[in-house]
């Protein structure tokens, strides 16, 4: 199996499973990995806004789910706040 297949092979799996989350919690679902710094903020709030716009789910949630070290609690307020 070549890398590439197999790179698309995670994908599509990932992607298949968070669709399934998505039906299931009624919300988009968008998986964060990395720190909560003050650099990366500006590239989440884009994100969760572009992804808000794309969506063609009527409500208004979106489930987020983490997987950090840590950062910056005052950066973890804003990004809840997006």
């Amino acid at each position: 199996m070549s890398m590439d297949l197999f790179d698309r092979s995670i994908f599509a799996l990932i992607n298949t499973r968070a669709q399934q989350l998505e039906e299931r919690l009624k919300a988009d679902v968008v998986f964060y990995h990395g720190r909560i710094h003050p650099v990366y903020f500006r590239s989440f709030r884009d994100f969760i806004e572009e992804v808000k716009a794309n969506s063609s789910r009527t409500d208004s949630a979106i489930a987020v789910f983490l997987r950090t070290a840590g950062g910056s609690a005052e950066i973890a307020e804003r990004m809840v706040s997006v």
